[in-house]
């Protein structure tokens, strides 16, 4: 991805040892099979879910993952508990955070 948006928690796409797929591949894993459909699987990658975004990565003119990108993002978007999603207080005060440090560094 060319550009990080702050508001989004990153996930690293490690290659090591795994096989890239496309996101019409993702719909059809056995923890997915038959329940979203390739728009869902395009929509995690880009605007994300709750913060996360889907780690891809663009080969020609196709997006594509991994099966374990995947299923972390899957245990990120189902955190039971919610402890690790900030509240909008929370992330209004990072942003402020942030805009304070950036002026300090005069930015």
């Amino acid at each position: 991805m060319a550009a990080t948006d702050s508001r989004y928690e990153l996930l690293e796409l490690d290659l090591r040892g795994e096989e890239l797929i496309s996101l019409a591949q993702v719909c059809r894993l056995p923890a997915l099979k038959g329940s979203v459909g390739p728009t869902a699987v395009y929509r995690w990658a880009t605007p994300g879910i709750h913060g996360v975004r889907l780690p891809v990565l663009r080969v020609g003119r196709a997006l594509h993952t991994t099966e374990s990108a995947v299923n972390q993002f899957l245990e990120r978007i189902t955190n039971a508990d919610g402890s690790e999603r900030r509240t909008a207080a929370q992330a209004r005060r990072a942003f402020e955070d942030a805009e304070a440090f950036a002026d300090a560094e005069g930015f």
